[in-house]
C-alpha cells in the first residue's frame, strides 16, 4: 500500500490531469456545438493548450509526474529524513481577471504542491480546536453551512443590519513574513522544528518570473 507521500503526489498530479482532460473535453464538445450550429466542418486541426509553466520544468508537468510519482516520492522522502527537503522555485503566475487586470499566483511544481497539502492538513488536524470558531476558510471540520446558521443566529430578532464587502487587494501576498514566524513560533501552536522549516521554505522559495497572462483553460 501507497505511503502518504506517494499517494499525495499521484493524487495530485491525478488532479491536474484530469482538470486538463475535463477542459479538452469541453474544447471538443464547444467544437462539436459550432459545427452543428454553422452546419460547416471546423478545420480538422485543434489546439489544446497547456499552462505556460510546463515547459519550465518537467515537475509542472502533472502527466510526466504521475507516470514518475513513485521516484519522486522517493527522493522527497530521501531529503526530508535528512531534514534537507526544500521547495523547488514557483513560478509566478498571471490569470485574466473578468473584470481587468491580472491576478498573480505562485505555481510549485506538482510534488511541492503535494507535500504543501499534506502539510496544511497536519497543522489543521493538530491546531483545529485553536482557530477562532468563526472562521470558516480552508477548514475540513466546517462548511458553508455553519457560516449561514451562525449568522442566522446572530441577525436573528435584529431591528437594523449593517452588511460591509472588503476586497483586500494582494492580501496573501502583503503579509509579512516575520508576523507568519511569529505566528509559528507561538507555543500555543503545535508543530515541529521541521514543519517550521517547511513552511518556510515555502515562503522564502524563489519565484521564477512571470508568463504572460494566460489562456490555457
Amino acid at each position: 500500500m501507497p505511503d502518504k507521500i506517494t499517494r499525495a503526489v499521484y493524487e495530485e498530479a491525478q488532479k491536474l490531469v484530469v482538470r486538463h482532460q475535463s477542459y479538452a473535453h469541453h474544447l471538443s464538445e464547444s467544437r462539436k456545438r459550432r459545427e452543428l450550429r454553422s452546419g460547416t466542418p471546423l478545420p480538422t486541426n485543434k489546439e489544446i493548450k497547456c499552462p505556460q509553466y510546463w515547459a519550465c520544468d518537467k515537475g509542472f508537468n502533472p502527466y510526466h509526474v504521475r507516470k514518475q510519482h513513485e521516484s519522486i516520492a522517493r527522493a522527497i522522502k530521501k531529503s526530508s529524513a535528512t531534514g534537507s527537503y526544500l521547495p523547488r522555485p514557483a513560478v509566478i503566475h498571471r490569470i485574466p481577471k473578468k473584470g481587468g487586470g491580472t491576478r498573480q499566483i505562485s505555481v510549485f511544481q506538482v510534488a511541492d504542491q503535494a507535500i504543501s497539502r499534506l502539510i496544511f492538513d497536519r497543522l489543521m488536524a493538530k491546531n483545529a480546536s485553536r482557530l477562532n470558531p468563526k472562521c470558516y476558510a480552508y477548514r475540513k471540520d466546517k462548511t458553508i453551512h455553519d457560516a449561514v446558521l451562525n449568522l442566522a443566529r446572530d441577525i436573528k430578532g435584529t431591528d437594523r443590519i449593517y452588511v460591509a464587502e472588503y476586497d483586500f487587494r494582494d492580501f496573501f501576498s502583503s503579509i509579512c513574513h516575520d508576523q507568519v514566524e511569529k505566528v509559528l513560533s507561538d507555543p500555543r501552536f503545535y508543530l515541529t522544528a521541521r514543519e517550521v522549516k517547511t513552511v518556510m521554505g515555502f515562503l522564502k522559495a524563489p519565484r521564477l518570473q512571470p508568463s504572460s497572462p494566460s489562456e490555457d483553460y
